[in-house]
């Protein structure tokens, strides 16, 4: 089975590029093979393949952001109860790992 190795062509660059102007507020968390992007209160995941041979944290961004505009994403009731923090976990949970045995500390 060959491996995979997915890069942005121009178009997508600019395109997430021009995502990430227009929506100065959205915060993207890479852990591992995933990428959370939370904005206004919603968040959306891009998992990167098992084939792939390099993980390349744009990559995740621009699905993440794509998917953000398709407007498939898990919107959350209350913006304050979702922050930094929050979306860090959530990364941490998708991709089956715990924050504290890599060394994060929080306050």
């Amino acid at each position: 089975m060959s491996k995979s190795n997915s890069k942005l062509s121009a178009y997508e660059k600019e395109d997430l590029k021009a995502f990430k102007q227009a929506n100065p507020k959205a915060q993207f968390f890479h852990i591992g093979r995933v990428t959370v992007l939370e904005l206004n209160g919603g968040v959306t995941v891009s998992i990167a393949s098992l084939s792939e041979r390099k993980l390349r944290p744009k990559v995740g961004e621009y699905w993440a952001s794509v998917r953000m505009e398709r407007r498939h994403y898990i919107p959350l009731a209350s913006k304050a109860l979702f922050d930094s923090y929050a979306a860090e976990q959530l990364a941490y949970g998708v991709a089956g790992r715990d924050p504290y045995a890599d060394g994060i500390q929080y306050g």
